[in-house]
């Protein structure tokens, strides 16, 4: 794993693995922190019939902010004290 936040231009990694017959889950992480991306990859049968997938799309999933969090705590926080206090 590579740990670095900056922005970088979209760079080629290759690389295969030939698998034995049968069912094979296979796991694509992919991170890109703002600059150029993209990601394809392809598959091969034993007789060397492709697939190829590229402009794989993945929705981006948003996380609220630690002040969101924050204020949202106190609201919860708030509403227990008054309602131990009605009570």
């Amino acid at each position: 794993m590579i740990n670095d936040n900056t922005l970088h231009p979209e760079k080629r990694f290759e690389g295969f693995k030939t698998l034995t017959a049968g069912v094979h889950n296979i796991e694509l992480f992919f991170f890109e922190n703002g600059g150029e991306a993209s990601l394809e990859f392809s598959i091969a049968d034993a007789s060397r019939q492709f697939v190829h997938f590229d402009n794989i799309n993945s929705p981006a999933t948003l996380v609220p902010e630690p002040t969101t969090l924050a204020v949202f705590g106190l609201g919860l926080f708030g509403l227990a004290m008054r309602r131990k206090r009605n009570a």
